[in-house]
């Protein structure tokens, strides 16, 4: 298959932990998912990038949508910056409550979701649709993964929602 294996994926995590401290903060994790930089077409193995079978944009569509779901605080099929940013701090709430020894986080949550939120609303409309947040997040397009998921009993027969998500993709 296509996927990267432990060695490449160490190795990812540590060029992505630029503080060193063996774990993965919210503006690395930002800063990794969200550059300028081209992404690469091999993984760290050097085997080519594979496309992804149906059936695997099918699951990164599930994962998404749920991802989607418990951004939009309320439920209107769409973010806002200010649903990112709740989302976000309440994330870095319970990463402080779970681990309260760790250092606060350096940098502005609020740039660094900013330029995240930025990233997202591809169609600069101040908000973020399930299709959008699916192909920034997870570089899934619009009508990726739907056969697969209906084929698997997973679809309802409805036609797909317009709204717009995306996984984030490691860099």
């Amino acid at each position: 298959g296509g996927a990267p294996d432990d060695e490449a994926v160490r190795q990812d995590f540590i060029d992505e932990d630029t503080d060193k401290d063996g774990k993965m903060s919210l503006d690395e994790w930002i800063a990794a998912t969200f550059h300028d930089d081209p992404q690469s077409p091999m993984y760290g193995d050097g085997n080519p990038l594979q496309e992804l079978t149906e059936e695997e944009k099918a699951e990164h569509r599930k994962i998404g949508q749920e991802e989607f779901v418990r951004f939009d605080a309320n439920k209107d099929g769409k973010l806002t910056y200010e649903e990112v940013l709740e989302f976000v701090r309440g994330e870095e709430e319970e990463e402080r409550r779970n681990h309260p020894d760790d250092p606060e986080p350096e940098g502005d949550i609020e740039e660094s979701v900013k330029e995240m939120f930025q990233e997202m609303d591809m169609d600069t409309s101040g908000s973020v649709t399930l299709t959008e947040f699916l192909d920034v997040q997870y570089d899934i397009r619009d009508g990726e993964g739907i056969a697969a998921a209906e084929a698997e009993g997973g679809g309802d027969g409805k036609k797909p929602s317009s709204l717009k998500a995306a996984p984030p993709h490691v860099a």
